[in-house]
């Protein structure tokens, strides 16, 4: 079937282009980003530019902007003179832009005579139509001599003026920020290293008997690494892999090795496996095969769901969280498994783990989907998750991975401890300006049934 371009689509780029060719032609600069996701009322905002030491730099200063193209025969304007003329915007749109925190500018594009305006909807205008204004559009009054942009002038500032541009930040409220980076509590601060004569972990293991017990190492040029002293270990294992049984290791203190690049690696590596051993056997996850990083709950072999019951991070009650559930997508039939990617960096010398929620697709529970699939389906939950979906599913693994306790308990051993500290709280003297004020609702998106059954999906 054949794809038809609407006039209407047409007009609407138009509008843009224009707003952009006024934009970067004016003196000075302005910038302008269009938002081309979650249009719920603006299409994008404008940012001034100020100079320092004869450079041009963005000030922070935002201002929203909403964008409508039209011709001149459209049924948004009325009253036309040689002055200027009305535009009728609905009930919902008035209201949204008119208490919204950074302030908005309507921008009218008369297509048909390539001529741009530009208004700022101001609260004053909202509670003067909302008392006086019975009908459910309300107008808007474009005078040609305060409100027409022409491309190539300067007179921005004379239209709108710049006391309607925000910062972007508030320097007036305090936010509290959640970090994914968590600090280790307790981490193993020696590495020792023994000779051997084998070559590979196979080698190794082929060595050993059923049921032996063998600490997470690593081998390299016939040089054993670990985290515990493996005299410690099965008779077997010192006898058998260890070029001597009276031999002894070189022990590397934390400071010793830190600097050493190669050895470094090798202690995140072996940090890494005692990590991997506690998601697969302690907390009964699955491991990526592609991506040994990317954990996932598995499917039951009986059911299509899985549900897990954790305490809820604002009421702090018990609650269920799905995990693992089959989803039916246009023509597509895959299953959605919760995961997580992380990965080991350094902080001041300590160790710090980053957890990054990740989701799994599936076929049957087993075969993973296309990749081009899984792109589609995580950038659709993407696009569909906001601060507080992000903060609730960082907490839900936390409270999963540490079994409800502060501390996610990796291991604890006689010589050392791996534990890793709950996420990071941290007060900031300034906050990021809202959208709108919470006493006004944003107007609800049109959406067609399609779409709609589409977004209850996930």
């Amino acid at each position: 079937m054949a794809k038809y371009v609407s006039p209407t689509h047409i007009i609407g780029d138009s509008g843009v282009i224009k707003f952009k060719q006024y934009c970067n032609q004016h003196d000075p600069y302005i910038i302008f980003r269009e938002i081309k996701e979650h249009d719920y009322g603006v299409d994008g905002e404008i940012e001034l530019v100020k100079f320092e030491k004869e450079k041009m730099i963005a000030s922070g200063q935002i201002i929203k902007v909403q964008l409508k193209s039209t011709a001149s025969s459209n049924s948004y304007i009325k009253n036309q003179t040689d002055d200027g003329f009305t535009f009728y915007a609905t009930q919902d749109d008035f209201e949204y832009w008119s208490a919204h925190n950074l302030g908005v500018i309507l921008v009218i594009y008369d297509s048909q005579k390539d001529r741009l305006f530009a208004r700022k909807i101001t609260k004053e205008d909202y509670v003067y139509h909302k008392k006086h204004t019975k009908t459910s559009s309300y107008p808007v009054v474009f005078k040609n001599t305060e409100t027409e942009l022409f491309v190539g002038e300067g007179t921005f500032f004379t239209k709108i003026r710049e006391s309607y541009f925000k910062p972007r930040f508030d320097g007036n409220v305090k936010e509290t920020l959640v970090s994914n980076v968590q600090f280790f509590s307790s981490f193993p601060k020696v590495l020792y290293i023994y000779n051997s004569e084998f070559k590979t972990k196979k080698d190794v293991f082929k060595q050993m008997d059923e049921g032996v017990q063998i600490p997470p190492f690593l081998i390299y040029n016939k040089k054993i690494y670990c985290f515990q002293n493996i005299p410690t270990f099965h008779k077997d294992f010192r006898e058998r892999i260890l070029t001597t049984t009276d031999s002894q290791p070189e022990i590397l203190k934390y400071d010793e090795f830190f600097e050493d690049k190669s050895l470094l690696n090798h202690y995140v590596e072996l940090l890494n496996l005692y990590l991997r051993d506690f998601f697969v056997k302690d907390r009964k996850l699955w491991a990526n095969r592609k991506n040994k990083g990317h954990f996932f709950f598995a499917k039951p072999s009986t059911e299509d769901s899985l549900k897990i019951t954790y305490k809820t991070r604002k009421r702090e009650t018990q609650g269920e969280r799905t995990v693992v559930n089959f989803y039916e997508y246009g023509k597509d039939a895959f299953f959605r498994h919760m995961g997580f990617t992380y990965y080991i960096d350094f902080l001041d010398k300590s160790p710090i783990f980053i957890l990054n929620y990740k989701y799994h697709f599936t076929k049957d529970g087993g075969e993973p989907l296309s990749p081009m699939k899984i792109t589609k389906y995580t950038n659709k939950l993407n696009g569909l998750e906001y601060n507080s979906q992000v903060l609730n599913t960082l907490h839900f693994w936390q409270e999963y991975l540490s079994g409800g306790h502060d501390m996610i308990k990796i291991a604890e051993l006689d010589e050392f401890k791996i534990q890793i500290k709950p996420l990071e709280v941290v007060s900031a003297n300034f906050g990021i300006y809202k959208e709108n004020d919470l006493s006004i609702k944003k107007p609800q998106a049109k959406v067609n049934p399609i779409d709609d059954t589409q977004n209850k999906l996930f």
